[in-house]
């Protein structure tokens, strides 16, 4: 998955894919709770993405909600 895909990607959609849940989706992109190494890989092999190049997607995800630009609990388009 490339990063614009996972921008576009809702929290349920991210709970399918990885098996995690989408309420702890919606911490991690608020910035409310790191992510652990061990959810990191977990979450970075169902999304079948490079570990850095997730940390770097939610990174940008966080940036776009933090600017007003996104809202991290959307419904995919």
């Amino acid at each position: 998955m490339t990063k614009e895909q996972f921008m576009k990607k809702s929290l349920i959609e991210l709970q399918t894919l990885t098996g995690i849940d989408n309420a702890q989706w919606c911490r991690y992109l608020k910035h409310r709770q790191g992510m652990s190494v061990k959810t990191l890989r977990k979450a970075a092999s169902g999304l079948q993405m490079k570990e850095q190049d997730l940390i770097e997607a939610i990174e940008a995800r966080r940036s776009a909600s933090k600017d007003g630009r996104y809202d991290v609990r959307r419904l995919s388009a």
